[in-house]
Order: structure tokens, then sequence, then C-alpha cells
């Protein structure tokens, strides 16, 4: 009886522990989507441009005029969707990639510049049964604060 006892106990922490676990929230500091910068349009908007075409994310649209950038990246790798955002890998799952998709904007007053970033993110995990069949699920994530920062940098 006193066998019996401790295995399910012990299988009844151990379950405990990975639901603990696997519902985590996940919190991260407040990071900054806005800077200004004292330069002229062009120079920044050259500077976004380069950021955009430098790393891994996609320019879905282009608009000089009205100084806004779309981005609309579907198929980031494992590595790069890990370095933006933060998430919790589910039980018995792996991480698969994700996407990023939102907006850069420049706005022109006078002599400086004020660069808006606005990005959302999703994770794609996958599982595979051991007939070769895999299944994939998507979750938004929660961005570090590091694409965000990286931009308004690279505009400096």
């Amino acid at each position: 009886m006193k066998k019996r006892y401790i295995k399910y106990a012990s299988l009844f922490s151990v379950v405990f522990l990975l639901i603990s676990c696997s519902t985590a929230q996940v919190e991260v500091d407040p990071f900054e989507t806005s800077r200004t910068y004292m330069s002229d349009y062009d120079t920044q908007w050259k500077k976004m441009v380069r950021f955009f075409s430098t790393n891994t994310i996609s320019i879905g649209t282009l608009e000089k005029e009205s100084g806004i950038i779309t981005v609309n990246s579907l198929n980031l790798n494992p590595q790069t969707i890990g370095e933006y955002c933060l998430y919790t890998v589910p039980f018995l799952q792996t991480l698969s990639g994700g996407s990023v998709t939102g907006s850069a904007t420049l706005v022109e007053d006078d002599e400086f510049v004020t660069a808006n970033v606005n990005f959302s993110m999703n994770v794609t995990f996958s599982s595979c049964n051991m007939y070769g069949q895999c299944f994939y699920t998507t979750q938004s994530c929660v961005s570090n604060g590091s694409l965000e920062r990286s931009l308004l940098d690279a505009l400096n």
C-alpha cells in the first residue's frame, strides 16, 4: 500500500510540475517603440530600408512618401524568432519557426525625424508521431524588445 501511495504521489508531482511550467506567464520589461533623431528624413529612410534588407525580415510595403514600411515575414527560422520573442514550448513539442508582422514609420518634424515600430509575432511548434506525421500549432508570443531595439539603434 505504501509503495502504491509513493508511486501515485510521485506521478502527481511530475504532472503538476509539467502543467505549472507550461502555463507560466511570460513577462517582459517595457521597451521603447519610438525614438526621435536629429537627422534628415532621407538619411533615416535609407537606414531603415537597409536594416530590413540586411536582416531576415521581409518587407511587405515600402512607401517613402508616407514613411511606412510594413513587414510580413512569415517563415522565420527557429533561431531568429527565438531571438525576438518570449515563449514557452508546449510539452512534447519543438519550436519550428515563426513570423513577424507589423510596421515601422518615419515622421519628419522640422530638423527631427521620429521612428515608430509596431510588430506582432507568432511562434510555431511541431510534434511528430512515430509514423512520421507532424502536427503544427501556432500561438502569439510576447516581444522581448530586441527587434524593436535593433531597428531603433540602427537609425542612430
